[in-house]
């Protein structure tokens, strides 16, 4: 084998584990990439009597929007290191060839953006109602109605 197909051979087995492992990294548990994306920095939140807090379906569609977007480029990524090893540019004008990415390249990502709003607004319709104990090391709870009595009458009492 020669110099230059090793190369080649390391060049693209880097690019491709580099989109691999992004690509594990962001398919690792939807639900909790949710929330660790829903409450950036610090936050307060409403519980109710249940110790429930509940993530508005407008947000949440926003936030998995992303994820789904991010998992869909790094596949883009790795399947074009793939692909790319089998391609060449041969005699064809580089302008045309230029053109022609840039139409595939816009057409995929409007063909992505359609397919996963769609999965989005389908899989993610209402609104999240969660145990606060899932975000109590993100976001500091508000007292509920019934802890506010609660503090209210031992105020009164002593």
């Amino acid at each position: 084998m020669e110099k230059v197909t090793v190369i080649y051979i390391i060049a693209i087995s880097l690019q491709l584990a580099g989109a691999v492992i992004l690509i594990i990294n962001y398919c690792r548990n939807t639900h909790n990439q949710i929330i660790d994306r829903y409450f950036p920095g610090s936050n307060l939140v409403e519980r109710d009597n249940k110790d429930n807090i509940v993530l508005e379906k407008e947000r949440v569609q926003e936030v998995v929007r992303e994820i789904f977007m991010n998992r869909c480029a790094f596949f883009y990524i790795g399947a074009g290191y793939i692909v790319g090893i089998y391609g060449e540019a041969g005699k064809t004008n580089k302008c045309i060839i230029s053109i022609l990415v840039i139409i595939g390249s816009f057409l995929l990502i409007v063909l992505g953006e359609i397919i996963l709003n769609g999965i989005v607004k389908k899989r993610y319709k209402k609104d999240m109602e969660i145990p606060y104990n899932s975000v109590a090391s993100k976001a500091d709870a508000l007292p509920t109605e019934k802890e506010m009595d609660e503090i209210v009458e031992d105020v009164f009492k002593n």
